[in-house]
Parts: structure tokens; C-alpha cells; sequence
């Protein structure tokens, strides 16, 4: 924006467009490269801040779009503190640097400039955190390319007078937000390496190690657990004191994976750790010291201290694998835990209070146990209030051609081979077999049947039969009806159909978002929209061309 008053003198635009130049080449670089797409923008806009002489300087991504709120997230700062950085993202007014010249850039599409803040009387609202000293700002937004949307933002700040920022600047801003654009633009609009880059950004800021946890399957049931978790169990997360939840199944339904999903999209909790312990091995005499730790010296053996697993799952949860088989004195200290929520180690006179969200699961019927005395009726009344009840696999043979997909998939990845995949009777026995062991028995044989193949060449029948005998046991079938519906007529045309079919689904699971559900197949954006493309399917609509 020009104010009126005559330009500042200005450092030399040559040297400016040299430095530019360099970050310009550095930001174009990550176009066609499959290197560090990360490390290559951070250091773009490093030399572009530097090209500009900037005290400080932001960069940053704003997501959403129409008619939704927009939200900030900071990728790079230069020269600013923690407080004005999120203050900046928060949309809030700071010292030292202006808020609302970013706000109004995103809301208008304009670059934003002042050459001094103490001498723009046009728009002193706006310059009201920087009035203390002479300010030059120059704030700039980084626009899609093709949909127009704005991708991210750029912040340059310095001190008014010989080396602020002039209206001769805004070409050379301008042309490097145009140049980033075209970078963001393949992050952000799914056209690469979209989902590996946010992941990235997010391990890095939210310090959460691991693959993302996927809850996979098309059933009812699976659908309704997604449901479920997304919009009653997580934000009940966010609570100031959040209930415990109890998750219960047979072994091998996946709890663990509930539990660790729970953590991972967790608004608050995700940053926090995630401690697991299974309660089988949690003997009577050692319950105290395990749950609330101890000092040196508190018993025969403590050669050390230990925070105990409620002070280890500060601000984070703690996962209690089989509950049920928690000891009467266990039983009995987690009651206590959560009436007060403060733990006092072994040994030490000091107590100490704890936020931590409890997820408890087990395969036993915790309401016989109250009956037969084995658990306490009043534990179980805290526990029970929000249940998460996971179905056997059996009950729920849709979820069973995606796994089936999914755990091949993987087991094919872990073992750096491809095969053709399952032949039609192969499929069959795998379809109609019950599964007692669950989703962790179906993993366990689609990694035998990848190790033991040729790379190559088709899994058959034969194998599954060497490899889970426990398909020929008439005690273990189900109906076929639903087997002979999926894999009725030519071989290549079942799978064509199982691959459409299985595409639609999963496409449909992720709002039709192709790298995020490329991710989840362990594939690339390319090679699902080669897929799409095979089968007649339209990128984004989700109709057959």
C-alpha cells in the first residue's frame, strides 16, 4: 500500500535481486526434485529473508478455504520470540510485530506495505503493535496457481529509514510469493508428496513419532466405530478432566489400535506421550510403584527412582492393556488416582498432581468379574461410562476384502517383493474362513502367504492351505454366499471389480482426497490416479467417467 510520503532511500535493488534470485532457484528446485522438499523451502525463504535485510521475518501456511475459517501454522520464523510467533498465528495483537497487516493480507489477496510505522496515519489501527519504533513491513501472500486460494504467507519486517522497504520492492516479493506458489502448490493441492510433507510438519511441531493409525474396513460396524471415535470419543479427550474410556473386544480386534488412533488425532493430548502397559505382569506387591513410581532406596532393590506410569503420561494417556487382569491392590490405587488424580511415589512425602487420559481395555467380561468378585463394582462404574465395544471380525465380513488388501499390501512393502496377488480360490478360503484370531490372525497369514511367494507369480490355494490349515476346519466357515457375490466370474474380472470396488471405498473413507487415501493404501498420488483413470473414475466426484 503506498501512503503518500516520498520512498525511503533503499539499500541496493541489485544485490536485493541477486539474493532473490538464489531463493527464487532454491524454492523452484523442490518442482522437479524427490529430495528434501522440507529443508528446500526453509532454506529458500532463509535467503529471501536475508535478500530483504529482515529483523524478522514469518512464514507461514494458512489452511482452509471458502466459506470455512482459516487457521495458521507456522513453518519458518526468523528473528522472532515464541510468544509473537504464536501470537501471530492466533491472530492476536503483540509488540513488535503487526497481526492485523497479516490478517488483512489474507483476507484481501493484497500485499501489504509500510515503509514507517510511526508515519502511517492512513492506517494506524493496523500499526498500532509497531509504534514504538520505526517499522518497514512488507507482507505478501503466496497464492495457488491454479485455484486462486491462498496457500501461505510472507512476513518481512525491518527498521524504517535507509534500509526499509519501498514500492520498488514489491515487484521482487511478489515474483518470489509467485515462485512459491508453484512449490505449494504441488504440496497442497495433492498433486506429489502432499501427505508426506504435512506429516513431516507434524512430527516435527507435535513431536508424534509413527505412522499415522488407520482404523480400516467397510462394514457398518467399522463405519460406525469411525464415527464414533471422531465425534464423540475425541473430543472427549479434550475435557479439563476427561472420564476414562474403556475399550472392550476379543484378542486380536485391534484395541491397541483404537487406543493408539485415540492419541494420535487428539487435538491436545497428541503432543503428549502415549505409555502402554499391559496389567497381566502387574503383581500386587509392585502395583504402587508401577503406577505412581518411586525413590531410591524405597524397597529392597530400588537402586534408582522412577516417575511410575501416571507421571510418565503427564498431559498425554496411559493405556492399561488388559484391565481385567489388574490385581485387587492395583484395582484399588486406580480408584483412588481417579478421584483426586493425584499420585504419591513410594518412598517420598511429596504428592503430585497428574492430567492424564485413561484408556483401559480387556477381553474379559469385566460385569462377571464384579459378580464373581474378581473386580471391584466401584472401579468398574468409573470405567464403564464411555465404552468403546469392538466386533469380532467374524461378525463383520466387509471389513474383510479391504484387510485382506491392506495387510498383503504391507507384508508385500515389508518384504520388498511384488506379487500377482490372490488367485480366486485362494480368496475364497480366506473369505469364508471365521477368523477366531481376529484381525491380528488375518495379518499374521497374509505375511506368511508374502513371505513364503514368488516374487511375481499369483498366491493359490494350495498355499493358504499350507500356510492356515485352519481353513479346512469345517467348525471355522461361514455362509459363501458372500465369497462367491465378490469373486463370481473370470479371474481378471473379479479383480478389476475387487480393484474399483476397493478403490471407491477408500476414496470415499478420505472425502475423495486422493493423496490421503493413496497414503493409506501405501501407494502414490500417481499410481492411484493411474488406477482411477484405468477404471473410468473421475478424480474428484466420485462418478464414473
Amino acid at each position: 500500500m503506498d501512503n503518500g510520503r516520498e520512498p525511503s532511500a533503499v539499500p541496493d535493488h541489485d544485490a536485493r535481486s541477486a539474493g532473490l534470485l538464489k531463493a527464487v532457484t532454491r524454492a523452484l528446485e523442490v518442482l522437479g526434485s524427490a529430495g528434501d522438499d522440507v529443508g528446500a523451502l526453509a532454506e529458500s525463504f532463509d535467503r529471501a529473508a536475508s535478500a530483504f535485510a529482515a529483523e524478522k521475518a514469518l512464514l507461514l501456511r494458512v489452511k482452509g478455504g471458502e466459506g470455512g475459517e482459516r487457521a495458521l501454522e507456522c513453518l519458518r520464523s526468523v528473528g522472532l520470540s515464541l510468544e509473537q510467533v504464536r501470537a501471530c498465528v492466533g491472530g492476536e495483537s503483540i509488540e513488535g510485530v503487526s497481526a492485523s497487516r497479516i490478517r488483512r493480507a489474507i483476507e484481501t489477496l493484497e500485499t501489504q506495505l509500510v515503509e514507517n510505522s510511526q508515519l502511517d496515519d492512513l492506517h494506524p489501527e493496523q500499526t498500532g503493535s509497531l509504534r514504538s519504533r520505526p517499522h518497514s513491513v512488507l507482507c505478501v501472500p503466496v497464492i495457488d496457481p491454479y485455484t486462486r486460494a491462498v496457500l501461505a504467507l510472507l512476513y518481512f519486517q525491518t527498521a524504517a529509514g535507509r534500509g526499509g522497504y519501498t514500492a520498488a520492492d514489491l515487484p521482487h516479493a511478489r515474483g518470489y510469493a509467485t515462485a512459491l506458489g508453484h512449490a505449494f502448490g504441488l504440496f497442497f493441492t495433492g498433486e506429489r508428496r502432499y501427505r508426506a510433507l504435512e506429516e513431516d510438519w507434524r512430527r516435527l511441531q507435535r513431536e508424534r513419532p509413527g505412522e499415522a493409525p488407520e482404523i480400516i474396513g467397510d462394514s457398518e460396524e467399522t463405519q460406525r466405530l469411525r464415527e464414533e471415535l471422531n465425534d464423540v470419543y475425541l473430543p472427549a479427550l479434550e475435557a479439563t478432566t476427561p472420564r476414562p474410556i474403556l475399550i472392550l473386544g476379543e484378542t486380536g480386534t485391534g484395541k491397541d489400535l483404537v487406543a493408539r488412533y485415540l492419541h494420535y488425532y487428539a487435538a491436545t493430548r497428541g503432543r503428549g506421550p502415549f505409555v502402554e502397559y499391559n496389567c497381566a505382569g502387574l503383581s500386587g506387591d509392585l502395583a504402587q510403584s508401577a503406577l505412581f513410581g518411586h525413590v531410591r532406596g524405597a524397597f529392597t532393590g530400588a537402586t534408582g527412582s522412577a516417575s511410575g506410569l501416571f507421571r510418565a503420561a503427564h498431559q498425554g494417556v496411559l493405556f492399561l492393556d488388559e484391565i481385567g487382569a489388574l490385581p485387587p491392590q492395583g484395582q484399588e490405587l486406580l480408584l483412588k488416582v481417579l478421584d483426586r488424580w493425584v499420585v504419591q511415589p513410594v518412598g517420598e512425602a511429596r504428592s503430585y498432581t497428574v492430567d492424564v487420559q485413561l484408556l483401559c481395555a480387556t477381553n474379559r467380561d469385566l460385569a462377571a468379574s464384579v459378580k464373581d468378585g474378581r473386580f471391584r463394582h466401584d472401579l468398574y462404574q468409573r470405567l464403564k461410562a464411555l465404552t468403546i465395544r469392538l466386533a469380532p471380525l467374524a461378525e463383520r465380513p466387509g471389513d474383510l476384502l479391504p484387510l485382506i488388501s491392506h495387510f498383503l499390501a504391507h507384508a508385500e512393502k515389508a518384504a520388498k517383493k511384488r506379487t500377482r496377488g490372490l488367485a480366486p480360490e485362494a480368496l475364497r478360503l480366506l473369505l469364508t474362513y471365521t477368523w477366531p484370531g481376529n484381525v491380528r490372525e488375518l495379518a499374521g497369514v497374509c505375511t506368511a502367504l508374502v513371505t513364503h511367494a514368488r516374487p511375481g507369480e499369483i498366491i493359490a490355494a494350495p498355499a493358504v492351505r499350507e500356510r492356515c490349515p485352519e481353513v479346512l476346519d469345517p467348525g471355522h466357515h461361514s455362509d459363501s454366499r458372500f465369497a462367491e457375490a465378490l469373486i463370481e466370474g473370470p479371474f481378471y474380472e473379479a479383480r478389476a471389480r475387487f480393484e474399483r470396488d476397493f478403490f471407491v471405498s477408500r476414496l470415499e473413507i478420505h472425502g475423495w482426497n486422493v493423496p490421503e487415501a493413496a497414503r493409506s493404501m501405501g501407494l502414490s498420488s500417481a499410481t492411484l490416479y493411474r488406477y482411477l483413470q484405468r477404471h473410468g473414475l473421475n478424480r474428484g466426484d466420485g462418478q464414473a467417467g
